[in-house]
């Protein structure tokens, strides 16, 4: 009961910090979409129907789930605090849905305690974009549906959930298009771990409908392209813009990349976070001990390289757009970064699962001193990272 327990108060001291800050982005536009229905005579349903029609002819772009979700998101919660608070809980379901995931790759309910803590390390509030405490919860939003529908169709075997599956992935990629992006990664592990092609249909056959429609889409459009949705592929701007999204992910990368804005960290931030989060982070790693953990070399490989994919794909359409070359400045990232966060947090949890492999076979004071540095080396990094969220929810 322990390890529950210790998910639920990092949770909610996730719920906390993100209530607390301000209306940021687009926010400070949607959070009046009361008023714009109004204004236009018409309804939520009617709202979300025009723009997604607007951009439709005029950008190319099919996403009447970002607009949806967004738009009803706020129309629903009106005020500032609730509104927060379901971005807290988005995330939150992301960071569930990323842990069941490792479960049911590994085999291993002990494997989900460190990905949370995994977690913990990476999912950073910023003093630029920021889709964590903004912007709707949509990216978090997208990656917990790709999550959930990996392990319908790993673990289940009837073709409701392959139905279910390609709804929740559908859902995702007219959300937000990024996730068209993470479709390979996904086939293929449905296909390895379920040794059939099949099942991977959920997914691909909604991801070739997407593309084909937005191939159609941008052919019919006649208007200039945004900066947001034009493409630069000279390696001399891509590169940079790829490592700035990419490096952005890691604990800390505001400060130690110096990004513009950043405020210092004070002592009292660090005392803190090391109260609220990094000895419950510490009780969390130590609390998967047990017996040896022996995940295979196809699960850890599996898990790690789905979180590889994540981050650097969505890194590189990042890098390959012609605004974000412009805007994205060291040390920043962009909103799919949050994808970053994720992947890296699967990725870390891999790398965990390596050192529990190897000592597994040791002595029992070999792997007792393998699982408290791990666990004390988790927890130092949590503790950076929460001081740094402190310190930048200070200003926003």
């Amino acid at each position: 009961m322990l390890a529950p327990a210790l998910s639920a108060w990092l949770a909610g001291c996730w719920l906390a910090i993100i209530t607390a800050t301000t209306y940021i982005g687009d926010d400070l536009i949607n959070k009046d979409i009361r008023a714009a229905a109004a204004e236009r005579g018409t309804d939520l349903g009617g709202l979300i129907g025009h723009y997604t029609s607007q951009w439709m002819t005029e950008q190319g772009r099919f996403f009447p789930g970002s607009l949806g979700w967004s738009y009803t998101v706020f129309w629903v919660t009106e005020v500032r605090v609730p509104y927060k608070f379901v971005l807290g809980a988005v995330l939150v379901a992301c960071v569930a849905a990323c842990a069941l995931l490792s479960v049911t790759l590994t085999g291993r309910w002990r494997v989900a305690p460190a990905l949370v803590a995994s977690a913990v390390c990476f999912v950073q509030v910023r003093v630029g974009f920021d889709a964590i405490i903004g912007f709707a919860g949509l990216v978090p939003l997208t990656l917990g549906l790709c999550a959930a529908a990996i392990v319908l169709l790993v673990r289940g075997r009837g073709w409701v959930s392959a139905l279910v599956a390609a709804a929740l992935y559908s859902m995702a990629l007219v959300t937000y298009e990024t996730v068209i992006l993470f479709v390979p990664a996904m086939a293929a592990l449905v296909v390895y771990w379920r040794r059939r092609w099949l099942p991977a249909l959920a997914l691909v056959v909604p991801a070739a409908l997407a593309a084909g429609a937005a191939v159609v889409l941008r052919g019919a459009v006649r208007t200039p392209t945004l900066a947001a949705y034009t493409v630069d592929l000279d390696p001399h701007v891509v590169v940079p813009t790829f490592a700035k999204q990419a490096l952005a992910a890691l604990p800390m990368s505001q400060w130690i990349l110096g990004a513009p804005g950043v405020p210092s960290v004070p002592t009292g931030a660090v005392v803190v976070a090391a109260l609220v989060c990094g000895l419950p982070v510490a009780a969390l790693m130590l609390s998967a001990s047990g017996g040896p953990l022996r995940a295979s070399w196809a699960a850890i490989v599996s898990l790690g390289g789905f979180g590889l994919w994540i981050w650097l794909t969505s890194a590189l359409l990042t890098g390959i757009t012609v605004r974000w070359q412009e805007e994205v400045h060291r040390g920043q990232g962009y909103l799919s970064v949050v994808y970053g966060y994720l992947g890296c947090a699967l990725l870390a949890c891999a790398i965990w699962l390596v050192g529990e492999r190897l000592v597994a076979d040791r002595s029992r004071t070999a792997r007792a001193a393998w699982r408290i540095t791990s666990a004390l080396v988790i927890a130092a990094v949590a503790t950076a990272t929460m001081a740094g969220n402190l310190a930048i929810t200070s200003l926003v």
